[in-house]
């Protein structure tokens, strides 16, 4: 901003060694129509003690009640496909019920900051941490190393966690695939005590059948009747865009820790209830930047979680398979072993993310931890 003393410096710049006025405007830093002004009327055209007031906000608290609901499916009718609401549909309605004034760029505004904090995802763009519950939870793997039975084995973290209070569930597999997958976000659902409304995730083989255009994907239709059962929605990240993931992608560093130096345990299940007291514990963390305890912030989220079924899914997955000389069949690309009276003959495996049962003639034979 100019000074009066800058006034007289102005004009001998100018008038005297014979500058220009977009020359001025960057010795002075002002704009060239402050330095015209200046240089048309004197002193009497800058007025030192004016100052510039921002225009009053006009997307008053009840436009952006009616902005949020429109956003979050709560009003504006059925929208399906391409029929959706964008920026001037909204600012029709607000013109016409709501006695709106402003402009189609102010609500366009509002959308694009309202989106992140809502974390509803648009286009490519990366999301900041949401600033309310909305029922957004984030799912995705990271690979770590324990001593499983004296054997140094490579493991799955499944990790679930809620982006607005940040409470984590953790569960250990020894593959990633649909029974694992669905194993983990049932067992999710149990701890938190319902079903959360939305699930984020990455495009993984276990879920997605196929990448249509945009952030459409056609599922897997395992993995499309267990969500159908629980009632929850899905979405997924664009391609490329794992950081749209940011939440679980900040919390896989801090899970993986929880297991340093590696650990030795005799069974899976050893290891899951140690991480289920990991994310115990962690609901008396606070979180930096946030107000309360993620137990708190918890407290208020699980509002918004769905009822649980009140039948349990069966995860496993049925497979026919044959037994051969040796009395071991093949499932997910590992041998296992069935009695030897069951030689040459079809039997069915039921594949779950931590065993295997086999069945012959509706009698179970064998049962076998998932290798």
């Amino acid at each position: 901003m100019l000074k009066v003393e800058d006034v007289q410096g102005i004009a001998e710049y100018c008038r005297v060694h014979g500058h220009s006025g977009r020359q001025a405007a960057r010795v002075f830093r002002d704009s060239r129509n402050s330095i015209a002004k200046v240089l048309r009327e004197g002193l009497a055209g800058f007025n030192h003690a004016e100052v510039r007031h921002r225009a009053p906000r006009v997307v008053l608290a009840e436009h952006q009640t009616y902005i949020d609901d429109v956003l979050q499916g709560r009003q504006g009718g059925l929208q399906w496909g391409k029929q959706k609401h964008n920026a001037l549909t909204i600012t029709n309605y607000l013109r016409e019920n709501l006695d709106y004034k402003g402009s189609v760029s102010q609500v366009r505004r509002y959308i694009r900051h309202r989106r992140g904090e809502l974390g509803i995802l648009h286009g490519n763009v990366a999301l900041d941490r949401i600033k309310e519950p909305n029922g957004l939870c984030e799912a995705d793997w990271t690979q770590v190393k324990i001593y499983l039975a004296g054997f140094l084995t490579t493991i799955w973290l499944f990790v679930m966690r809620f982006r607005f209070s940040g409470a984590l569930f953790v569960r250990g597999y020894r593959a990633i695939d649909a029974e694992s997958l669905q194993d983990g976000l049932q067992r999710g659902f149990e701890q938190f005590g319902g079903v959360v409304q939305i699930v984020q995730l990455d495009n993984q083989k276990a879920a997605v059948a196929k990448l249509l255009k945009g952030r459409a994907r056609k599922e897997t239709t395992i993995f499309a009747l267990f969500r159908a059962h629980h009632g929850f929605r899905s979405q997924y990240t664009m391609r490329s865009s794992p950081d749209e993931n940011g939440a679980v992608e900040a919390t896989m560093g801090p899970a993986a820790r929880w297991l340093v130096p590696v650990p030795a345990v005799a069974r899976m299940e050893d290891l899951n209830s140690y991480l289920q007291g990991c994310c115990e514990r962690y609901m008396n963390h606070q979180i930096r930047d946030r107000d309360g305890l993620v137990s708190e912030n918890f407290e208020i989220e699980k509002d918004t979680l769905l009822p649980l079924p009140t039948r349990r899914y069966d995860t496993g997955k049925e497979q026919r398979v044959g037994v051969n000389d040796q009395s071991r069949f093949r499932y997910r690309d590992v041998w296992y072993s069935v009695p030897v009276a069951y030689r040459g003959r079809e039997v069915t495996a039921v594949g779950y993310a931590e065993e295997v049962r086999v069945r012959c003639d509706g009698r179970l034979i064998a049962r076998h931890e998932r290798g």
